[in-house]
């Protein structure tokens, strides 16, 4: 991957992780409470409902932006293309289509396998 490819990967990084800062920011501006006496109690539910969701999508975005300072940080070490779970190479592809990932396809695909394998008694 050259100087280029990476610096634009950062920025791209970077961007993401501000835009998902500022919804995190929103989103907690924007919550109300939920013991509001003038609410009834479908509309508290509701509103309990809404909110588990929104706490559901903040730990997403929360997660996510840990996952983009792993990868900024991995640029700066120089093991950003290097699949942290069996060493090998991570296609350009890979990088360039989703710039804060961390394995290659096939270790992606074994995790994936095994979070959907049935449990075994």
């Amino acid at each position: 991957m050259t100087t280029t490819e990476k610096d634009t990967l950062r920025s791209r990084l970077l961007d993401e992780r501000e835009t998902l800062i500022r919804t995190l920011r929103d989103h907690r501006e924007e919550r109300l409470p939920a013991n509001d006496p003038a609410r009834d109690a479908a509309d508290r539910g509701d509103l309990e409902l809404e909110r588990s969701l929104d706490h559901r999508l903040t730990l997403d975005d929360a997660h996510l932006i840990e996952k983009i300072d792993h990868a900024l940080q991995r640029l700066e070490e120089g093991t950003y293309e290097v699949c942290e779970v069996c060493g090998a190479s991570i296609a350009r592809d890979r990088l360039l289509a989703k710039p804060s990932v961390s394995t290659c396809r096939l270790c992606q695909q074994s995790k994936e396998d095994q979070s959907h394998a049935p449990l075994s008694h």
